[in-house]
């Protein structure tokens, strides 16, 4: 757009100059944010009439800004842009990129470990209840302290069990470790 204009028609596609006259139509969808249709004159406004067949219309005078306040309005919407996508950068979780090779991996501390789908789900079928994707980190701080625990007593043990013998002999209740799972 050229410096001088503030929008273009949207009929016949001239500009509207900064601080001067220009008409919206009466009718709500037509000033949606996203349509926003803005008229040099009421000849303009009346051409979209019959594109739109609206029952009970007309054309509502406006002025335009000028062009200090439309670049102060410009440079308030940037700064809320930038504050939006820096808190939702901030809030994100980390994520990884599939099929990344170990080369390309960084720590893996701070790497979420809980299938976020599948919690959300139990949770919801078995509580009735919503879960917050923040719980998925305290979640993976936890499996990571229990799996180091398990790895520990691995290490210590002077047979060396296997992970999944490990694990069985500390989680599990006595009859879930049990070779046989035979009914009665």
């Amino acid at each position: 757009m050229e410096e001088n204009v503030y929008k273009l028609c949207s009929s016949c596609k001239r500009g509207i100059p900064f601080d001067t006259k220009y008409w919206v139509c009466s009718v709500s969808t037509c000033n949606t944010k996203r349509m926003g249709l803005f008229f040099c004159s009421v000849r303009c406004w009346d051409a979209h009439l019959p594109e739109m067949r609206h029952r009970e219309k007309w054309a509502v005078e406006k002025r335009s800004p000028t062009r200090a306040q439309h670049q102060a309005a410009l440079a308030e919407l940037a700064d809320k842009e930038a504050r939006q996508t820096a808190a939702a950068t901030k809030d994100a979780l980390p994520k990884r990129v599939a099929g990344a090779s170990a080369d390309d991996a960084e720590d893996l501390s701070d790497e979420i470990l809980i299938v976020a789908s599948r919690l959300k789900d139990y949770v919801t079928d078995h509580f009735a209840l919503r879960t917050s994707d923040s719980v998925l980190v305290a979640l993976s701080e936890l499996v990571r302290g229990l799996i180091s625990d398990a790895v520990d007593r691995a290490a210590s043990m002077a047979a060396r069990p296997s992970w999944a013998e490990t694990s069985r002999k500390r989680f599990c209740p006595p009859r879930a470790r049990s070779s046989s799972w035979s009914r009665a």
